[in-house]
C-alpha cells in the first residue's frame, strides 16, 4: 500500500527530475510519484515517460493544458 503521494512537475530541469525521482524510488514500496507536464517541449516528457515505463507500479505521468494549482502551493513549502 503506498502511504504517499509526490507530485513532480515535469518542468523541472532534467537532472533536478532524476534527483527528485530517484530519491523517491528509494521509498517505491510507500511512495507513488505523479509526475505532472502541461505542454512541455523538450524532452522532460520523455524522460517522465521512461520512468513510467520501467516503473509502472510507482511512477505515472499525467499530462494537462491546464495550469494545476496544488504545484505551485506545494513547491512554496
Amino acid at each position: 500500500m503506498k502511504l504517499l503521494t509526490v507530485c513532480i512537475p515535469c518542468y523541472n530541469s532534467i537532472m533536478e527530475m532524476h534527483k527528485a525521482i530517484n530519491s523517491c524510488l528509494l521509498m517505491k514500496d510507500e511512495v507513488e510519484v505523479l509526475i505532472v507536464d502541461r505542454h512541455s517541449h523538450d524532452e522532460t516528457l520523455q524522460v517522465a515517460r521512461e520512468y513510467e515505463e520501467a516503473y509502472p507500479d510507482t511512477v505515472k505521468v499525467i499530462t494537462t493544458k491546464e495550469d494545476v494549482p496544488f504545484l505551485k502551493t506545494a513547491l512554496k513549502i
